[in-house]
């Protein structure tokens, strides 16, 4: 009966310890959620319009990467477009059929006018 009893305090008591540990650990874990808030908050928008450097009419359907990663889109019917790169990108990489491929430094303080070689034929 004493061997029971010692066993269940001992299964109580070991049950709290777990309980307190796992609190700790859920505390621990806020801060860790917190910082991929701000890492994820630490993007820059760029936003501009595509133009053939000849013509200066609107390039759209022009695809806009960002350089290194997979983050990219397309320009629109009036070939502007919008992205949201990782702070700290330095280059977009511009394409479009028939025109030669672009990289341009990225400049988010203000709308970007990007010209675009067409290619020879």
């Amino acid at each position: 009966m004493k061997i029971k009893f010692a066993l269940i305090c001992f299964l109580i008591l070991y049950l709290s310890v777990e309980c307190t540990n796992k609190k700790q650990q859920d505390k621990k874990k806020s801060p860790s959620v917190d910082v991929q808030k701000t890492q994820a908050a630490q993007k820059i928008i760029v936003h501009g319009q595509i133009i053939d450097s000849n013509s200066g009419n609107p390039v759209n359907k022009a695809f806009i990467i960002v350089a290194g990663t997979n983050i990219g889109t397309i320009s629109d019917m009036d070939a502007k477009f919008s992205i949201s790169a990782p702070y700290g990108a330095k280059k977009l990489n511009i394409s479009a059929d028939n025109y030669e491929l672009l990289k341009v430094d990225i400049e988010s303080d203000k709308e970007m006018i990007i010209k675009l070689v067409p290619k020879k034929n």
